[in-house]
């Protein structure tokens, strides 16, 4: 049987005509511009990683103040507790009689009222140690 033979000088033509072409393929705008927005969206992720750093930076700072400004507060919650002790001490200085009533102290660590703290000077006088404790 004898056919048609391949013609292998032909075949290489072609095999080498079609690399050209793929290599011309780099020239096509799609892909060109595909590359640059690769580029673009890789740049892009980097600013926005720096941003996330920044941001992650200030966030600390703010948790800083935050903690430092409850110190603050504690502090004036204090302070105004003390005021507040330092005048019902006064006050309660002035009393002529155990029957009157008694300017109440506040806690100093959270300026709260003291809960069982008594009405009268007699009151007070009637409690035992372990109620003023």
């Amino acid at each position: 049987m004898a056919g048609q033979q391949p013609n292998f000088n032909a075949m290489a033509n072609n095999m080498h005509n079609m690399a050209t072409e793929v290599q011309n393929m780099a020239n096509i705008p799609a892909v060109t511009g595909g590359a640059q927005i690769l580029a673009v969206l890789q740049t892009m992720s980097g600013q926005l990683r720096a941003i996330e750093t920044r941001l992650d930076t200030i966030d600390n700072h703010l948790d800083e103040i935050d903690q430092h400004l409850e110190g603050i507060d504690d502090t004036i919650s204090s302070m105004t507790a003390n005021i507040h002790n330092n005048a019902a001490i006064v006050q309660n200085g002035r009393l002529f009689s155990g029957a009157q009533p008694l300017a109440e102290l506040h806690d100093p660590d959270d300026n709260s009222r003291i809960p069982i703290f008594p009405q009268t000077g007699d009151a007070l006088k009637a409690m035992n140690c372990k109620a003023v404790i």
